[in-house]
């Protein structure tokens, strides 16, 4: 075979490739410094709407934590805030990701009367141990379930917001006979929705990923098994037997709204289903509606008596 001149012709572009490379790893850094805009945008967000406790108020509320060990054996520390009588029925607050019992600082330093008003760090946020990521909705339910405590006949109310939201609903699926009631605002159950957003792709990136904050590193990891995590959630919807009520905002743009009807649609054994609509409301519904949502803690209880 004759041998084509043209497969041995020098590289008209000799540097494209040394240039090419610089241009990409510039791109990639634009994308991660992006990411960290977003995570911060974010935080701020969420602090800008959050509780109207003071620190120092929040401060004067008591801690706890209760030991346990998860399904494999692994030992876990579960720190929570708890204030109100402990004689009273239990009111459960899980918060969503990232996030701490202090997203709940308004309801501890004014807890609703007649509740024993409990708020958790999830595991791997807050003072809880260890404090590796767990992403596994079983394993988070599991370290709150010692604090399913019934007194006087009277069993908890769970409250889960966000990421909280489907935790809430495991914790009461695995326990069913333990749990009085259940109230989700804006909870992400369907995993057709569970994609996360190019931003927690980029600051996935291990070249990158040591830019941002250890808490938001665990948040990203959770969103990330959003969606194995409520396919394995979705058959146990079914095992809910107590009272369920879904406050979720219309323009919520980090929670579908129609992840409320998908969780209705499945919660066939629940003693009752409520779905509320907000047509103007967004995703941070525990401080924008606190009054709203302290109403329906209140509904859930009368359907208890």
């Amino acid at each position: 075979m004759t041998p084509n001149p043209a497969d041995h012709s020098p590289d008209p572009h000799p540097n494209r490739s040394a240039r090419t490379k610089p241009r990409r790893m510039l791109r990639l850094g634009a994308l991660a410094f992006a990411a960290m805009v977003a995570a911060s945008s974010w935080v701020l967000w969420a602090c800008s709407v959050g509780p109207k406790a003071t620190p120092a108020e929040l401060a004067k509320v008591e801690r706890a934590t209760i030991e346990s060990k998860l399904t494999d054996g692994t030992p876990v520390t579960l720190a929570y805030r708890r204030a109100g009588p402990t004689d009273a029925r239990r009111l459960i607050f899980i918060h969503g990701t990232p996030g701490d019992s202090g997203a709940w600082a308004d309801e501890l330093v004014d807890p609703l009367p007649g509740f024993e008003v409990i708020a958790v760090d999830r595991l791997g946020f807050g003072a809880s141990k260890p404090a590796r990521v767990f992403t596994s909705y079983h394993d988070q339910a599991a370290a709150i379930a010692p604090l399913l405590v019934t007194r006087n006949g009277q069993a908890p109310i769970i409250v889960g917001h966000s990421l909280g939201g489907p935790i809430a609903a495991t914790l009461c699926a695995e326990n069913p006979d333990r749990v009085g009631g259940l109230l989700i605002l804006a909870g992400s159950f369907d995993p057709a929705m569970e994609e996360p957003h190019w931003y927690n792709h980029a600051a996935s990136w291990g070249i990158f990923s040591w830019m941002l904050p250890d808490v938001m590193l665990k948040s990203n990891k959770e969103m990330f098994a959003g969606r194995d995590e409520t396919t394995l959630l979705t058959p146990k919807l079914a095992s809910i037997t107590c009272p369920v009520i879904i406050l979720q905002g219309e323009k919520d743009t980090l929670v579908p709204p129609s992840n409320a009807a998908y969780a209705k649609q499945r919660l066939s054994g629940a003693k009752s289903v409520e779905v509320e609509m907000l047509p103007n409301e967004g995703h941070f519904l525990p401080w924008k509606q606190r009054t709203r949502m302290r109403q329906l803690i209140g509904r859930l209880d009368s359907l208890l008596q």
